[in-house]
Order: structure tokens, then sequence, then C-alpha cells
């Protein structure tokens, strides 16, 4: 007797359809798994950055324009360099908007008066069950590099990870950072913000990645991935958890804050 599975792989998401090119704020879903209340933007007392839920409408031609003259930044990102409009609809369709575990915002830097997008950051593998999620797609751009970017960006969305409903906030558990395995750079500036190194010798072969970007492991031949060239890398894993963030963590983030 056989057994019974019709599961099937949602359906790609294809660049003619231009996903929500021109869907309007007020139409559009962000259908995000934390959010028992309305997505909101994200702001605070001494923090310089204003960090506004990404539409793909209003931001979306703004981030190709910005990040153009970049393709480096995508070394150990997801997705390959933008190279048109199209690409950054498929990508914020199919790797947020699509994905209940995922909610993105655009950085706006208070400090800069040129009005210039300062970057991109998040929530990603979140849980609503578990009562976890991660800060991802950390994609701040060169002139926000090195900046109080980052930090603000990261203090706003440590705020509402960890406070509680009554506060405003979505009472999590645990906030996680994930790190490709080559990528020192990104393990450093996770521990600068207050992550504890949870993986020092490295999580092997933790995630498949597109062809041509940079991994390790080949896969084996027959394993369905090996043929079309997506290889395997590996991950740092750092994370805060909520004891840490109320019996140390957020102090000392208060204090990176007012250092910036």
């Amino acid at each position: 007797m056989p057994y019974l599975n019709t599961y099937l792989p949602p359906p790609a998401v294809r660049k003619e359809d231009r996903p929500h090119e021109h869907t309007s704020l007020e139409e559009y879903d962000f259908n995000f798994c934390l959010n028992g209340r309305e997505v909101g933007v994200l702001e605070g007392e001494g923090r310089e950055v204003r960090l506004e839920p990404l539409v793909p409408s209003l931001h979306a031609q703004r981030l190709l324009d910005a990040s153009l003259p970049h393709p480096e930044m995508f070394r150990y990102m997801g997705p390959r360099p933008w190279q048109d409009l199209g690409d950054v609809l498929v990508f914020i369709e199919s790797f947020s908007r699509s994905n209940p575990g995922t909610m993105l915002y655009v950085i706006h830097d208070k400090k800069d008066t040129s009005g210039k997008l300062a970057g991109v950051i998040g929530y990603m593998n979140s849980s609503a069950v578990d009562l976890v999620t991660e800060l991802g797609f950390v994609f701040i751009l060169p002139h926000a590099q090195r900046t109080h970017v980052l930090t603000h960006s990261a203090s706003l969305l440590f705020d509402n990870a960890f406070n509680l409903p009554s506060e405003g906030g979505l009472g999590l558990r645990r906030v996680q950072w994930q790190a490709h395995g080559s990528n020192l750079a990104s393990v450093k500036a996770a521990e600068r913000l207050g992550f504890v190194n949870e993986t020092p010798f490295r999580l092997r072969a933790e995630r498949v990645v597109p062809a041509g970007k940079e991994a390790p492991h080949l896969g084996r031949a027959g394993d369905g991935r090996f043929e079309a060239g997506m290889n395997s890398r590996d991950s740092f894993m750092l994370s805060i958890t909520y004891w840490e963030w109320e019996e140390e963590k957020r102090e000392k983030m208060t204090a990176l804050v007012e250092r910036r």
C-alpha cells in the first residue's frame, strides 16, 4: 500500500511578473509571523537611524541604484548582485514577503541630509512558536559603514525583539546571528554588538548557496544540487538570550549607542 505525500515546493517567483512593483504601502501585506500588532517604523531616543518597513514600490529602485556600484557587497550574501529592478523585486518577494519568518527594513540615517538610504537590515528565520529570530540580511552601504548606523539599527531591533508585548515589543527569548564561515568580519561585528559565539569551529556544510557563490563544499554527484553548481557553505552561529539582554547586554548596548 503506497504512503501518501502530496507536498509540492512553492512555485518560483518570476522576474517577468514584477511582484508588487506598484503595490501601495496601504495594500502591501508584509506577512510577518511575529507581529501580533501592525508592522511599523522603528525609531527611538538616542538612535540616529529610522528603520522603515521595506515596500517594493517605495524602495526597490532606490536599493538597486545604491547597490549597483558595489557588487562586492554580495560576496557573502545569499543573492547574486542585483542587475536590474526585476532582480530586486524577485528578491524581496521570495526572500522576505513570501517567507513569514522574515521582515526587512530600509535604514535611514538621520545624520545624513542627502536622503540616501543607508542600507537594509531585518529579522529572518523567526519562529512564533519558539520565540526566536535572527538579525539578518545586514546590508550596510559603503558610505554608512564604520559609522553609527549598524549599532543604532541593531539597538532598535533588539529593543523591539526583547521588549515584552505589554511594552510594545515581540517578547522573544533569543536573537541570533549567522555568518558565512569565511566572513570573520561579520563574526567580529556581531561580537561587538554583544552576541556570544556558539560555534567557534563552524557549522559544517550548513546550507546550500546559489551557483557561483563562495562555498568550500562541492556536494556529491547525484544529490540534485551538485549538477546545478550549488555548493555548501560553513556558518558561524551567535546569539543573545533574553536573560543575557536583561542582565547585562541591554546596558552594554546603550553604552555602545552613546559612544556612537
